[in-house]
């Protein structure tokens, strides 16, 4: 399925662009003959093991400084790796814009901003 957004009431012209995008992307599909496949929606679940408490850390975007501060020593305290990242600097707003579609609101750019800033730092084992 395909779905497209049209906010502009005056002005259709995006919606045309939008509209010929969308017709292109089918006839180079069919030109190279690709067949779409088609697979589940349901995510597969992986368990949190023991093995992982020692080992994996949780990352946790910034999104409340008053209630967040008790997360960390909360989760310490019950013996996992957890980390509260930090909301503090434009880098997290820059990499969010840089990873997230321009019709997300700010706080979800924020949280992606975060998340991918700390993943790409290398400080975390990504494996």
């Amino acid at each position: 399925y395909t779905c497209l957004k049209i906010d502009e009431v005056s002005n259709l012209g995006a919606a045309r662009i939008r509209i010929r995008s969308l017709l292109s992307a089918i006839r180079v599909r069919e030109q190279k003959k690709q067949t779409r496949q088609i697979h589940p929606s349901s995510i597969t679940k992986v368990p949190f093991t023991e093995e992982m408490r020692k080992t994996y850390t949780i990352l946790c975007p910034q999104m409340s400084p008053i209630h967040f501060e008790v997360l960390e020593p909360a989760f310490r305290a019950c013996g996992y790796r957890f980390k509260v990242l930090s909301n503090d600097n434009k880098r997290a707003v820059d990499v969010g814009l840089k990873y997230v579609n321009n019709d997300a609101c700010y706080p979800s750019l924020m949280v992606i901003g975060q998340i991918m800033d700390a993943l790409l730092s290398g400080e975390y084992d990504l494996d």
